[in-house]
């Protein structure tokens, strides 16, 4: 018995004296041991191959058709915006001017005046016409005149030292009182009586001798 363990080669017939010399090919456990050895090189040549072609993709491929991108909605809303800003013949509510009545000159009236407390103006033995001559001061001052201007009545009301600002509640004191330093008059009283602030002037009244409105 031989001291070597039994192999393939052992298997295989001896040389005849034509077949010195020559190669003889592997057996089958051979060929399968070679094959085994070469599958881990396909495989990363493989892999190799994929991440190739995925840089390409991303670098080449891509790019062509981000720049065809068609404009979103978005963009196509502020494109129809700004076309629309630029147009002269659309509403003038688009292009932000809003026509108010303020604007086109139908209310004069300040809103600020029609916050204050209304003021009248009261005769009371003054020259005539010095009730409509006192609204129209108090008007040019910047008060919110109300009610046409009336005469004093003597017999209902009886007498009453003149000039004097009356004003009905503790709400209108501070008003009245602006009233009477833009008119030069020191008597300021509460009088619950009326519903709006009065000035009653009497013969003191300095009437302008031009003026014609009779009150």
């Amino acid at each position: 018995m031989s001291q070597y363990p039994h192999d393939e080669f052992d298997d295989v017939p001896s040389y005849r004296p034509d077949e010195i010399g020559k190669h003889r090919e592997a057996g089958a456990v051979g060929r399968s041991k070679a094959a085994a050895g070469s599958l881990p090189w396909t495989w990363i040549g493989l892999a190799a191959a994929a991440v190739a072609v995925i840089v390409i993709f991303a670098y080449v491929i891509l790019p062509l058709f981000a720049g065809e991108e068609e404009p979103t909605a978005e963009d196509d809303t502020d494109t129809q915006t700004t076309e629309e800003e630029q147009d002269p013949d659309g509403d003038p509510e688009d292009n932000g001017e809003e026509g108010t009545e303020e604007d086109n000159g139908e209310d004069d009236t300040p809103a600020e005046t029609e916050d204050l407390p209304e003021v009248r103006g009261v005769n009371a033995g003054a020259p005539t016409g010095s009730a409509n001559h006192l609204h129209d001061t108090l008007a040019e001052a910047g008060f919110n005149v109300g009610e046409e201007p009336i005469n004093w009545d003597f017999g209902a009301w009886g007498e009453i030292s003149t000039p004097v600002v009356m004003y009905p509640s503790a709400e209108e004191e501070e008003h009245a009182q602006e009233i009477a330093a833009e008119l030069g008059i020191d008597s300021v009283v509460e009088n619950g009586n009326w519903s709006t602030i009065v000035v009653v002037v009497g013969p003191e009244y300095d009437l302008p001798a031009d003026y014609e409105v009779g009150g």
